[in-house]
């Protein structure tokens, strides 16, 4: 066994491509058993890698484990850089989905669900940064920054689960589903433009100062381009160029776009996912070729990348840890924290919005429904140095539990239709990204 784990670590490139293979195979077969009892594919992936990593095939086979899977060296960079252009167009992908205009025209008619639905889990987790131990707490990280960090952690959602679970429920025509999904795009937005600022702060070792002008000179560029490029005479120009593109090449462009903005938003000090986000709602605004190239990027993003990113989060985890006393008490504190602020909060939302108290919980269910969006966050803060190892398997963990209690909870809950309240308009473009 020693040996073989030895010839392993002497080709990196053998390396490579095992851990692809072992990565993928795994994470397919554990994502098609997830589906077939009931939870998103996402659960499933991770799990693959919580049995591929250290709890599981590390523990039991720790040599071999360290040669496929190794923590340092040209093997794990390789790995770690792969994770990261698959998040990247993961993300970019994700803000493809957001409709400018229709969010534009439900902005009213769901701002109490989404600001109390973000609000209430935003100021929970913060509380609850504010207790964490310093056992359990970087001692460099400013306690404020982290607590922030926590925060927006527990306040996302995600769209794309969200919207997974509401097909795999058959419920994605229902009245109640299309208000989550509006409701989730603008906590999705304002949950990257908090972690925008949060890791600006992070950066700037606790002083906001330099974050938030960072992030009104971002938001100013964003919103100008975002409005230059929708203008109808523009938009028409744009359409007979790219009208002329192939199908590769639009594609090819596209993924360009993301990864320019990637990098763009990286070197004003931001996480990369943040530009990949604005790039996707950019290429979906201003061009056809959005709608042409979002079939083969939604399908190289779950075929591939997706498995691939979610497994190696999972690689990542070791649930050993939730053995400690310390570990379980601030990993059932969060999860807790997690769901009933954002029952509560997004609940009451929906109750005072005119909706029953059934529907007022369903409401409630989808928008607890954690996703890519809060691992990537929980990445981000331990990639920062915010989040300690320990705290990373506990948002971890939350998202898993969030996602799992989703469905159930939806399809008991969810009444016949009825109509909708005046203020919410028509529904919004379903996302088809299915993680």
């Amino acid at each position: 066994m020693v040996t073989a784990a030895a010839a392993l670590s002497k080709d990196v490139s053998l390396i490579f491509f095992a851990d692809l293979v072992i990565l993928l195979v795994a994470a397919l077969a554990c994502g098609a058993v997830a589906g077939k009892i009931g939870l998103p594919k996402m659960v499933g992936e991770i799990a693959a890698g919580v049995l591929l990593g250290p709890t599981v095939f590390g523990r039991v086979f720790p040599e071999t484990k360290d040669a496929l899977f190794p923590s340092a060296g040209a093997g794990s960079e390789i790995i770690s850089g792969l994770c990261l252009l698959a998040v990247v167009l993961l993300v970019g992908v994700a803000g493809m989905h957001v409709d400018v205009d229709k969010l534009k025209q439900r902005l009213a008619g769901i701002a109490t669900i989404s600001v109390l639905g973000l609000a209430v889990p935003l100021s929970g987790g913060i509380a609850v940064g504010y207790m964490v131990p310093e056992p359990l707490r970087p001692a460099a990280v400013d306690r404020t920054v982290f607590a922030l960090f926590l925060g927006t952690a527990v306040a996302v959602s995600a769209i794309p689960v969200i919207a997974r679970i509401l097909m795999d429920l058959g419920l994605a025509s229902h009245e109640i589903a299309q208000v989550i999904l509006a409701a989730a795009i603008v906590d999705d937005v304002a949950g990257w433009l908090l972690l925008s600022v949060v890791t600006g702060m992070a950066s700037d070792s606790g002083t906001g100062g330099v974050a938030v002008l960072k992030m009104a000179v971002a938001a100013t560029v964003a919103v100008a381009a975002l409005t230059v490029l929708t203008r109808p005479a523009l938009r028409n120009r744009l359409a007979c160029w790219c009208s002329r593109w192939s199908a590769p090449t639009s594609t090819t462009v596209t993924v360009a776009t993301i990864i320019v903005c990637a990098t763009a938003g990286q070197l004003l000090g931001f996480e990369p996912v943040i530009g990949a986000f604005v790039a996707g709602i950019l290429v979906i605004a201003a061009t056809p070729t959005g709608s042409r190239v979002h079939k083969p990027l939604h399908a190289m993003a779950v075929a591939f990348f997706g498995p691939i990113f979610f497994a190696t989060i999972g690689l990542q985890l070791d649930l050993g840890r939730l053995l400690s006393g310390p570990v379980l008490a601030l990993t059932a504190t969060i999860c807790v924290v997690a769901v009933l602020s954002k029952f509560l909060g997004a609940g009451m939302g929906a109750r005072i919005s005119g909706f029953s108290w059934p529907e007022s919980v369903a409401v409630g269910a989808g928008l607890n429904t954690r996703g890519v969006i809060q691992i990537v966050i929980a990445m981000v803060g331990v990639r920062c140095g915010v989040f300690s190892p320990e705290v990373f398997t506990a948002l971890v963990v939350t998202t898993i539990a969030t996602t799992a209690i989703a469905g159930p909870v939806l399809k008991r809950t969810l009444t016949p239709r009825r109509q909708l309240p005046a203020a919410i308009s028509k529904p919004p473009q379903e996302p088809a990204l299915n993680r």
